[in-house]
């Protein structure tokens, strides 16, 4: 087919990426995906897929590499970005992560997903009134995702404002979701 006349072929390289995925043939899609860098070192599609790819099997130390990569091969795409922020922050490196949390917003906009993790990663550095405004604002386009009507409030409860956190919770559990855990977690620390 294409990749024998022309291995090259980032195009029809990412296709047969997607196929081994399907297939989960991991080790396949990663050696593809790694034959696409060879050819092209900016490949958005082989840097941003290898580093989901490696996040997802468990590879933290592979993941990062490759989300390293990504971010310096292509410094302006905020799905690199993104996934460097989310490695960063699942090993407490707060800072780091906030950073290309804030350069994804700036390269895509006020994306939801962006700024939920903005927020949380704000929140797990105890910065509570910073945490509010971007978990507030992606709350104003899905209002109806429960997990985040959470972290909303946690940050009320943070701020010992327990009228808002339990207001908030309520309107969590209204979704169905159960929010048990939390609810005891608050009455405890009232206590």
């Amino acid at each position: 087919g294409r990749l024998t006349a022309t291995p090259n072929d980032t195009d029809a390289l990412e296709l047969k990426s997607v196929i081994l995925r399907a297939k989960s043939d991991r080790s396949g899609a990663e050696n593809v995906m790694r034959q696409a860098l060879t050819y092209d070192p900016a490949c958005a599609w082989a840097h941003n897929d290898l580093t989901e790819l490696l996040h997802g099997s468990g590879q933290k130390a592979a993941a990062e590499i490759a989300a390293r990569a990504a971010v310096t091969a292509l410094p302006d795409d905020a799905q690199a970005h993104m996934q460097l922020a989310v490695i960063l922050g699942e090993k407490d490196d707060l800072p780091a992560a906030e950073f290309h949390n804030r350069r994804a917003l700036e390269l895509a906009g006020p994306h939801p997903q962006l700024l939920t993790n903005l927020g949380l990663c704000l929140y797990n550095q105890g910065r509570i009134d910073e945490a509010l405004p971007p978990l507030l604002q992606a709350h104003t386009s899905q209002p109806d995702l429960a997990m985040l009507m959470a972290h909303i409030s946690r940050c009320f409860e943070a701020k010992r404002d327990m009228a808002q956190a339990f207001a908030w919770l309520e309107r969590a559990e209204q979704t169905g979701e159960d929010f048990t855990l939390l609810r005891a977690q608050y009455l405890s620390n009232a206590g």
